[in-house]
C-alpha cells in the first residue's frame, strides 16, 4: 500500500504514481496543499490498516510533520523514502523523537528522472546512517569520516546501488573509477537508463554515452552507456554518500566548498535567517571567484535586524569554511528562485545576481 501527497508534475511523484498503477497495488493519494495545511493528514493515513505501507517524502516533510503531527501506530509502515533534495539529521532526529517509529523505517535514497527515478536506497536493515565528515578534508576531495565537532559537517547516506544496475564513482576529469573514500562524479548504468532528452542530440551524448576508464570493481560493463549524473559522492564503508552538484561547487582560492553546507551554516547563524531558504553560489571578482549568499528574512523578522544578523553571518561562514562572503543580500520571504519541486535553484538565482 503507498500513501503519496507528491505533486504529478515532479518525477517523483509522477514515476511512483505510475508504477503503482502497474503493479496493481493499493495507492491513497492526495494533494501537497493538503499536507502542507494539515501535516496530520498524511500521518494519520500513512499509519491507517494493517497492510504494509510505504511513502516517499522530501527531507522537509520530516520536520513538518514532527512540528505539527500527532503520534500514531506506525507498525504497519515498511517504508518511508527520503529523496528530491539533501536528508538532515536535524530533520531525522526531530521526526524519530516526535514519533513512536523504528529507526529503520527512514531511507534516505538516490535517484534522479534520467534513471528512471531510482538509482539508490539502503539495502541493509542499518539505517538511516548518518556520518560525519572532516571539511578541511571534504574540500581536498576525500570523505573522511570522524567524530562529531564544529570542523565536520554531517551526510546522510543513500544506502547502496539497487539490483540490475551498476553505480561508479568516477574522476570527471579523467573518466577513471576512483577509490573509495575519494570524492567524483556518480556514473550509473542499466535498464533503467533513460535513452536521451528528446531532440537534444549533443546533450545527450554528453550525459548518457560515456565509457568508463581505468576501474577498481570488477565486472562493470565495457560499453559506453554509462550515465553522467552530475552529482558528486564518495563512498565510504560501503555507504552512498552524496557531497553535492558538479555545477554547484564552489571554487575559491584553489579549494572546493558545497554550497548547502555553507547554506547550513548560514541557516544555523541566525533567527534572522528562513528554514531552507539560502543560496550560496560563487561570482567572478577582481583577482578570484568571491562568495555571494542570497537569505530570505524569516516570516516573522524586520529589515532592521539584517546589519546585525549579516556580521554573525559573515563570523559563522568565516570560522567553519575559512572564506569569507563578499555580499549578503536579503530577500523577502519566497523571493528567491526555486525549482518547481521547491528546491534552491541556486544556477538561476546567481544569473539574476550578475545580471543585476
Amino acid at each position: 500500500r503507498i500513501v503519496s501527497w507528491l505533486p504529478m508534475h515532479h518525477d517523483m511523484g509522477i514515476i511512483l504514481a505510475v508504477f503503482v498503477t502497474i503493479l496493481g497495488l493499493d495507492f491513497e493519494m492526495m494533494t501537497p496543499r493538503d499536507f502542507i495545511q494539515h501535516p496530520d493528514r498524511w500521518i494519520r493515513r500513512l499509519t491507517a490498516g494493517e497492510q504494509a505501507t510505504y511513502s516517499a517524502i522530501p527531507n522537509f516533510a520530516l520536520e513538518l510533520a514532527a512540528r505539527h503531527a500527532k503520534d500514531a501506530d506506525f507498525s504497519h509502515v515498511a517504508g518511508i523514502i527520503i529523496g528530491s533534495e539533501p536528508v538532515t539529521e536535524a530533520a531525522v532526529d526531530s521526526f524519530l523523537n516526535a514519533f513512536s517509529v523504528d529507526r529503520s523505517v527512514l531511507r534516505p535514497s538516490y535517484g534522479l528522472a534520467e534513471a528512471a527515478l531510482i538509482v539508490s536506497t539502503p539495502q541493509t536493515d542499518k539505517r538511516p546512517v548518518i556520518s560525519h565528515f572532516n571539511r578541511a578534508e571534504l574540500a581536498a576531495g576525500r570523505a573522511i569520516i570522524e567524530d562529531k565537532s564544529d570542523a565536520t559537517v554531517a551526510y546522510a547516506s543513500n544506502g547502496q546501488c539497487v539490483p540490475h544496475q551498476h553505480l561508479a564513482i568516477v574522476d570527471p576529469e579523467t573518466r577513471a573509477e576512483v577509490k573509495d573514500g575519494v570524492i567524483g562524479e556518480i556514473w550509473v548504468h542499466g535498464p533503467n537508463m533513460a535513452t536521451g532528452y528528446l531532440n537534444r542530440p549533443e546533450e545527450t551524448a554528453v550525459t548518457f554515452r560515456n565509457t568508463l576508464g581505468e576501474r577498481q570493481q570488477d565486472g562493470l560493463p565495457e560499453d559506453d552507456y554509462w550515465m553522467a549524473t552530475g552529482d558528486l559522492a564518495a563512498i565510504v564503508d560501503g555507504e552512498l554518500y552524496i557531497t553535492g552538484r558538479l555545477k554547484d561547487l564552489i571554487v575559491i582560492a584553489g579549494r572546493n566548498h558545497y554550497p548547502q553546507d555553507i547554506e547550513s551554516t548560514v541557516q544555523a547563524a541566525s533567527t534572522q535567517v528562513r528554514p531552507d531558504s539560502v543560496a550560496a553560489f560563487s561570482v567572478e571578482g577582481k583577482d578570484s571567484e568571491s562568495l555571494v549568499l542570497l537569505v530570505e528574512r524569516a516570516d516573522d523578522a524586520q529589515p532592521a535586524g539584517d546589519a546585525e544578523a549579516s556580521a554573525v553571518i559573515r563570523t559563522a561562514v568565516t570560522s567553519h569554511h575559512g572564506i569569507t562572503p563578499d555580499d549578503i543580500v536579503w530577500k523577502a520571504p519566497g523571493e528567491i528562485n526555486r525549482t518547481s519541486s521547491g528546491k534552491i535553484a541556486r544556477r538561476v538565482a546567481k544569473k539574476n545576481y550578475v545580471g543585476i
